[in-house]
């Protein structure tokens, strides 16, 4: 079998399998929705673990999402991670040290799915920017802000032309930039 060929492939699967928990009642992305799903982190045991979307998500000044917020669908358990790179929790290190030694060069294409919704310019704000999206809270009561947690960063060295693909977090700042977390790289998204 191939890979997923998108994130909403790769949870449909999930939910086939029973990995997946479909929360369908209002729940507040700052304050509920990730001590909810750490709970199961503090008594269940790995095997029991499982991802979890939300479809029906606010924040604490009322604001209700039409994107539903996934977690954990990459990595609540060993299950879970070796199930998105198809292979049983023990292969895991050799499909990575395989992929690593094997890397598969970017393929750029002038027509994707990703291009369907693009906002740029004075067309940014129309939606929020990135207020638009629901980011939750990780800590709530610790964390200052909202970020994500499997955000992908692709970058080029402009001078060697050599590709890097990194796995940071990422806060919005200002509705129209991202912070990611190394060495307080700023990227702006506009």
């Amino acid at each position: 079998m191939g890979y997923y060929k998108d994130l909403r492939e790769h949870i449909a699967a999930l939910d086939e399998a029973g990995l997946l928990v479909k929360i369908d009642e209002q729940i507040n992305k700052d304050t509920e929705l990730m001590p909810l799903v750490r709970w199961q982190f503090r008594g269940l045991s790995e095997e029991e673990r499982r991802a979890f979307m939300f479809t029906n998500v606010t924040d604490v000044k009322g604001k209700k999402y039409d994107i539903p917020v996934v977690v954990g669908t990459l990595a609540a358990s060993r299950q879970i991670y070796g199930f998105g790179l198809q292979c049983k929790p023990e292969e895991i290190v050799d499909r990575w040290n395989k992929a690593q030694s094997n890397p598969i060069p970017p393929k750029i294409v002038d027509k994707a799915v990703v291009h369907e919704e693009v906002h740029n310019g004075s067309s940014l704000m129309d939606r929020g920017g990135l207020g638009e999206f629901p980011i939750p809270i990780s800590t709530p009561g610790y964390d200052c802000a909202p970020f994500t947690t499997a955000s992908h960063w692709f970058t080029k060295d402009p001078e060697t032309g050599v590709y890097n693909m990194g796995h940071r977090t990422m806060s919005p700042y200002l509705q129209v930039t991202c912070i990611t977390h190394r060495k307080d790289a700023i990227i702006p998204s506009s």
